[in-house]
């Protein structure tokens, strides 16, 4: 026959245990954005303004909304600007800063303002903060139509390298190295060299050569950073010039 089923005797219940969840507010993911109080001010994050493909590092500016930022005399002079659709020239009303540095020149044979970009290495930028219009006393001048400030990261994680390549004989090679624990901060350096000879009969056969070497310690707030940057640039420069210079 078979046997019966055997029951277990029921047990107490248990006490569930109690679980204090504590909510804590996430640490921030990248920078912290500056008091925002117009909407023609725009913060981006280095992270946001490398997710665009640039040839140039002028194109890196583009991320502000409205500004076009090209080129007509060769790959080694100042870019040309256009906010809003005015033209900026090489930056005369356009104010560009980088780490708190102007970048507009006072005196320039050229213009005014004349604001030369193109040591700028994208893939080391903490943050963009850019304004557009005249509001902004603390913009001083050549910021007629904007300005925009540019700031380079105090560490990075870890080391890389990476080439690229393109039409027109485009080649461009960048590396970086943190050095942790350095002289009471940290510091990390990066180089890049890029070639480029352009859609041209006569190639700008541009060759470019950047250096930077960036120790800091503490905070944006509350610390100190000294930077050294290296740059050199030779092209070919395509611009208008007398006919008889031709023949």
């Amino acid at each position: 026959m078979p046997g019966r089923p055997v029951h277990a005797p029921p047990q107490p219940p248990r006490a569930s245990p109690i679980v204090a969840a504590i909510a804590r507010p996430a640490p921030p993911a990248g920078p912290t954005p500056p008091p925002i109080t117009a909407s023609s001010e725009k913060f981006f994050t280095g992270k946001e303004v490398n997710a665009l493909p640039f040839a140039r590092p002028g194109d890196a500016l583009e991320i502000v909304p409205g500004l076009v930022v090209t080129q007509h005399s060769g790959e080694g002079k100042a870019n040309q600007y256009f906010l809003r659709g005015f033209n900026l020239d090489h930056g005369t009303d356009l104010a560009l800063y980088l780490d708190g540095m102007p970048l507009n020149m006072r005196t320039h044979g050229h213009a005014q303002g004349y604001a030369d970009s193109n040591f700028l290495i994208p893939e080391l930028l903490s943050y963009v903060l850019a304004r557009k219009g005249p509001y902004d006393a603390q913009d001083g001048d050549f910021s007629s139509a904007g300005s925009i400030y540019m700031q380079y990261k105090d560490t990075i994680d870890k080391g890389f390298f990476q080439l690229t390549g393109g039409s027109f004989g485009y080649a461009r090679a960048l590396a970086a190295a943190p050095y942790r624990d350095f002289a009471g901060g940290s510091a990390y350096g990066a180089v890049e060299a890029q070639y480029y000879n352009g859609p041209w009969e006569r190639g700008d056969n541009m060759r470019r050569l950047n250096s930077v070497l960036r120790w800091s310690r503490g905070t944006q707030d509350d610390g100190a950073s000294v930077t050294f940057m290296g740059y050199a640039n030779k092209w070919y420069g395509t611009d208008q010039i007398p006919r008889r210079a031709v023949s």
